[in-house]
């Protein structure tokens, strides 16, 4: 008989209670509720609804927060540290408000165990171990666990971009919103101009891409950032680990703890690096109320609507493909039109009408009557500044 996702999640989180034993009780027993409620049961994502199932399937979000949620706030009644510590990484109660897509559970799995991390060091440093640590940071880390397990067993899209550019791909569709063909022209002129933007980009370029989409298949939202040549450290299950440095892990960590008011000036920094992208992100970051508006704002000017993700880490690497992308069509473009001209000179000097010069080059007339204006413009400049 076929495993359901409900039995295949029992199976992954059988040792969870030995694991993580000296987490708080109330947890431990929120697992054994969780379990009995989706056993037996096939799992999605989807939005919240009172009944908490969808299409036959059951919201796995959903009740995972209506078992966990009140959990957390009677740890937190108990624990001022665990209260600081949730609000230092910016985890919101309800989470039913919060936990509504893969990306979003991903990105708490991370926060919780950002979390778990600062009650280790605390539980290191105390000579006398003291059990507040140790309880609430392996409560935090269970969290952490049962939500990577989730992600683990359901997987509702797949990491697909363009062939051509560094957006994501439509469902079911080789290229993004942009660059798919079709029957209309304008469609199909960008289609036909990624095509030939795409043959034109450095080797470089296209590595660049490969890594982040190869880190991004892999770490997703949740994952541990660990500086480079650091010494080996403990990994938990179910758990990627990304080397960078440690300016850049910094970063990405400020971001997603400290208030926006803090880093808004900062991520302007980084926008102005980028002068393509410049050119279409113009607002100051300050702007905005919040990281999630600044970054759908970001993702709107890149003319991408598909992207969903908020960690740093992949926004950063997002900027630098846009920006790699925007400059090839900047320098294909120009250079399409310079050798154009060109071409469009050398026969009208030959003698040749710009209707025929139309028709050679399978281009407008209308389109050849500007260039000559031009042609004849540019040559005028050039015999007054030699008589000169």
């Amino acid at each position: 008989m076929l495993m359901t996702k409900g039995d295949k999640f029992k199976e992954l989180t059988v040792d969870l209670k030995k694991r993580f034993r000296l987490a708080d009780p109330s947890i431990l027993h929120g697992i054994d509720n969780f379990l009995s409620l989706i056993a037996r049961q096939e799992l999605a994502f989807a939005k919240n609804n009172r009944s908490g199932v969808v299409y036959g399937r059951y919201s796995v979000m959903q009740n995972f927060c209506n078992i966990f949620n009140p959990l957390l706030i009677q740890l937190i009644s108990q624990s001022r540290l665990i209260d600081d510590e949730l609000k230092f990484n910016d985890i919101s109660l309800p989470l039913v408000k919060e936990l509504i897509s893969s990306d979003q559970c991903n990105l708490y799995a991370f926060k919780f165990r950002n979390a778990a991390a600062h009650f280790d060091c605390l539980a290191e440093r105390s000579h006398d171990q003291n059990t507040e640590f140790i309880r609430c940071g392996e409560s935090l880390k269970l969290i952490a666990e049962i939500l990577q397990i989730i992600l683990s067993l359901i997987r509702t899209e797949s990491f697909t971009w363009c062939k051509f550019c560094f957006r994501r791909a439509v469902v079911n569709f080789e290229y993004c919103k942009i660059h798919y063909s079709t029957n209309e022209t304008i469609q199909d002129t960008n289609y036909r101009k990624a095509n030939r933007t795409y043959k034109s980009l450095d080797s470089a370029v296209i590595q660049m891409w490969a890594k982040h989409r190869s880190l991004r298949s892999v770490g997703e939202e949740s994952f541990l950032l660990v500086a480079d040549n650091s010494p080996p450290k403990e990994i938990y299950q179910n758990e990627t680990a990304l080397p960078m440095s440690e300016e850049k892990i910094t970063f990405v960590s400020d971001t997603i703890t400290k208030s926006w008011s803090e880093m808004s000036s900062e991520w302007n920094a980084i926008i102005y690096c980028f002068p393509e992208i410049s050119k279409r992100f113009t607002q100051s970051a300050e702007t905005y109320t919040s990281w999630d508006d600044f970054v759908s704002a970001l993702f709107q000017a890149l003319e991408e609507p598909i992207e969903t993700t908020r960690h740093p880490l992949w926004a950063i690497n997002i900027l630098k493909d846009a920006e790699a992308w925007f400059a090839a069509e900047v320098k294909f473009s120009d250079r399409r039109q310079n050798d154009t001209l060109d071409k469009v000179a050398g026969l009208y000097q030959n003698g040749y009408s710009e209707y025929e010069i139309a028709s050679k080059l399978n281009l407008t007339t209308k389109h050849i009557l500007q260039l000559v204006r031009e042609i004849k413009k540019n040559h005028s400049l050039h015999k007054l500044t030699k008589k000169k």
